[in-house]
Parts: C-alpha cells; structure tokens; sequence
C-alpha cells in the first residue's frame, strides 16, 4: 500500500481528522540513517505526525517540528510540506536505550526533559520563519504533538502515531491519526472521542496489513462515528538538499575559511543531515566558488 494521508471530518459533530499511512517514508529514512530500533521508532513517529501536520499547511507552506530532549538520540529534526514530503534525522541514530517492562523505550531515548519547537514557514521556502515551543511532555511523540496543538494551537487535538518492526529491526508498518475539536464541537463528542482513544489498541494494530487511512480512521472511531472524506493524498520521502546549496554552505565559510581549505586539503566532502547523501568539491570547483567570492558586488 503506497504511503497516503486523509483528511475528513465528521459533519454533525464538528471533528477534523487526519490519518497517515507513511511505511515507506519511515522505512527509507531509518535505512538511509542506519538506525537502531529505538531510533527507528522515534523518528518514524516524529515522521508520521509530521505528515499528520501536513494536512493543516497549504499552498508552498513548510512545517517543521525539532525534538530536543535529555535522552541519548539526541535531536530528532523533521520537515514536511503542504504536498506531503516529508524528511527527518535522528542526531545520534544508532543509540539504543534499550527495552523498558517488554517495550521499545522511546520516551527514554528522546527524553522526558526538553522542549518541542514547531517551526512554521507560511509564505513557502525562505519566507520568515514563525517558531513556537512547549515543553515535552513525556519523549512519546504522540502525547508532545497533542500537546502542542491543544497549548500553542488552542486546538483539543489528540494524537496517535505508530511505528512496527519486523524482527530484522526493518520498518514494517508505519501510521497515525489525528483528532481535533472544531469551534462548537460538543464538550460529550470530545469526552466521547478521548475515551475511543485511551481503550485504542496501538496505533498500528488500527491498520490491517495492504489497507489505507480510511481503515485506520474507520477502526478508530467505530460505527458510530461516520466521517465524510474530504481529501486523500500521497505523502512522499524527498530531501531539499542539492548541490548548488551545498556550494552556498562552503561560500558561507568566507575567502578565508576556503582558501585554508584549499591549500590544507584540495577538496571538501560535504553531507546532508537529512537524507546522508554526499557532494565532493574538488580543488578546481573550490577554487571557481572563492573567485566567485572575490567578484564586486553589482551596484544596487
């Protein structure tokens, strides 16, 4: 089942929902960043709430959501955009806390001291950023991105986001929903939305093995909550790196910074956080991009 996100709602009781199939997103950034389980289970939850969160931007607008805890993974990065590419990085991937009572120790490899930071981009790539944050609540993921949305966003949201290995430690299911109160929402739909989640199973258990979001979202709520489908569409792994950017960094480091490159070691090998792929600058290049440097600057 290729990676999909639905939005819906449901009419008479004024609730968003949002869920995500993102297995292939997941599974290409744990491969690419070679992580441990726990590593594995924490960036692809961060993965798929960012892709939940996608479903709020529209136009050119970028999100992004940055994990700074206590524990020993270290930052976990994610970015997404209104078209649903998402990419992400864990700092120190292959920590490994360990299991704790039987289960995968996300909350202890992110940390359950730090903060979440949202970094929004409304007016698309480049625009002036705007930042929030909140403390974690507890490293899970789900919990801080409910957090977020019901503190920053003044939105009742809750959200679920699930990661399945196999037993060779690959990705094998990846999903998750999002829930959120509209204006004039009932107080008893949002008592009776919260009791539906808290008696969940686990989020990937929601979502029988080749189907959509709209199973996941059907299992969720049950009969007796029917939503109409206002959108479903594909979410996608695929980095913003490229060369001309990565030439830009070295312009960055200044003539002085360049020339002692050049004459200390005749190249530079440069590697994206997010998708590890490298870019190798030989002499000649680097030489062209400090000439470049040396140019007047053209009258205003």
């Amino acid at each position: 089942m290729p990676d999909r996100l639905l939005r819906a709602i449901i009419p008479d009781r004024k609730v968003r929902c949002v869920a995500a199939v993102a297995t292939g997103l997941v599974a290409e950034s744990c491969r690419r960043h070679a992580t441990s389980v726990t590593a594995s289970v924490a960036l692809g939850r961060a993965l798929t709430g960012a892709a939940l969160l996608s479903a709020l931007l529209k136009g050119k607008q970028q999100l992004g959501l940055r994990f700074a805890g206590d524990g020993p993974l270290g930052r976990i990065v994610v970015e997404v955009d209104a078209d649903g590419a998402a990419r992400g990085y864990v700092q120190n991937p292959q920590a490994e806390p360990g299991p704790r009572d039987g289960r995968i120790a996300v909350g202890e490899g992110v940390g359950r001291t730090g903060m979440l930071t949202v970094i929004r981009q409304l007016d698309g790539p480049g625009s002036e950023p705007y930042t929030s944050q909140v403390p974690l609540v507890n490293g899970e993921i789900g919990a801080d991105l409910a957090h977020y949305l019901t503190q920053s966003e003044q939105v009742p949201s809750a959200v679920g986001v699930g990661v399945r290995l196999g037993a060779d430690g690959r990705v094998r299911r990846a999903a998750g929903f999002m829930l959120q109160a509209l204006p004039g929402c009932d107080p008893a739909t949002i008592d009776a939305l919260s009791a539906k989640v808290r008696e969940a199973p686990a989020v990937t258990d929601l979502l029988p093995r080749g189907k959509g979001p709209a199973h996941l979202l059907g299992n969720l709520l049950g009969p007796d909550l029917a939503f109409d489908t206002l959108e479903e569409r594909a979410l996608i792994h695929r980095c913003l790196c490229s060369r001309d950017k990565m030439a830009g960094a070295l312009a960055a480091l200044g003539r002085e910074a360049l020339s002692d490159l050049i004459l200390d070691r005749g190249q530079a090998e440069l590697e994206c956080h997010y998708c590890r792929e490298k870019q190798v600058f030989e002499r000649e290049e680097l030489a062209r991009i400090l000439a470049r440097l040396a140019e007047p600057e053209p009258p205003a």
